[in-house]
């Protein structure tokens, strides 16, 4: 983790911990730093990971519909987001691939798309991007909404 993302994660710890700050930060710090140490036990256990240099093609020029789920690996919602995103990749099979992008490694993406809150998940279909959701989302919802933007 960069400096430059620990300083933004201080800042947003400030605002919504306020006083505890420097313990809850050392602790969150130190379990996305063991979360991300751990590698996938296999392919099922984690979303495509895009970087900048893959998104165009992986997804802008996918035949078929993509989720694509901005998050980082320090930011608990996205994380109690995973799974949801993964049983939804079951679910609609072949017929909707869902991505995911570390808005910490893929600076530029995140910027492009003015991704500001996370997680943040966009559905691409033919290159063009539609809001799907911001925040911790239902799994219901999220795949109505999902279901709502392919029709």
């Amino acid at each position: 983790m960069n400096i430059a993302t620990k300083a933004t994660l201080a800042f947003f710890l400030v605002i919504f911990c306020g006083a505890a700050l420097p313990s809850r930060f050392e602790t969150t710090v130190a379990l996305a730093d063991e979360v991300s140490a751990k590698p996938a036990t296999d392919d099922t256990d984690s979303l495509l990971e895009m970087t900048d240099q893959t998104f165009k093609a992986k997804v802008l020029k996918s035949k078929v519909p993509v989720v694509v789920d901005f998050s980082a690996p320090w930011c608990g919602p996205c994380r109690l987001m995973a799974p949801v995103l993964k049983d939804l990749s079951k679910e609609f099979g072949g017929k909707v691939k869902f991505v995911t992008v570390d808005v910490d490694r893929c600076t530029h993406t995140a910027l492009r798309y003015k991704v500001d809150h996370l997680p943040t998940f966009l559905i691409f279909q033919g290159g063009k991007k539609k809001l799907l959701s911001i925040g911790v989302t239902k799994s219901e919802d999220l795949k109505r909404e999902i279901e709502d933007s392919l029709h």
